[in-house]
């Protein structure tokens, strides 16, 4: 989910680990030359989407670290190949927290893929699921720092 602290904790982990970090929405910036936002609202979800699939898909991920957005669970194609190259870990906050950080960006300009259509509880609702289904490990973010969530990531996958 947005604000789970996916970069922040990806390249902690990425520093203890000497790993490269592929942050999948700062690689369709680079490409698109704009904020993931404004390629979101100029050429729409399914753009992203199939995007997000086709930049994972190019990668080789073993011994990386990959910090995707939390819209990647909609690139169904790509789910094979990060299952088969990594662990997924899922970061799992609370709806509460997410509402709380979230409230500085009342415009999305994050570029959360469904937030605005839908709106943060269904969006909540409709991802949890699909998280929990594709996740190997699962750590609660819940009043934890980001160096205690890395740690813990890396006891459980050890």
């Amino acid at each position: 989910m947005p604000t789970s602290g996916k970069s922040t904790v990806c390249n902690l982990l990425a520093k203890k680990l000497g790993w490269p970090v592929y942050d999948i929405d700062r690689l369709i910036e680079e490409k698109e030359g704009i904020p993931i936002a404004k390629v979101i609202k100029q050429k729409g979800r399914d753009y992203v989407i199939k995007l997000e699939a086709e930049s994972v898909l190019e990668l080789n991920l073993e011994n990386t670290i990959l910090a995707p957005g939390g819209s990647i669970i909609y690139g169904k194609n790509c789910h094979g190949h990060i299952s088969r190259q990594s662990r997924v870990i899922w970061l799992d906050v609370p709806i509460e927290a997410i509402q709380e950080r979230l409230a500085d960006d009342p415009n999305n300009e994050r570029g959360i893929i469904g937030l605005e259509d839908s709106g943060l509880m269904k969006l909540f609702v409709e991802r949890v699921p699909k998280y929990k289904a594709l996740a190997d490990i699962k750590v609660e973010t819940a009043d934890k720092t980001p160096e205690v969530v890395a740690q813990e990531i890396l006891e459980k996958v050890n």
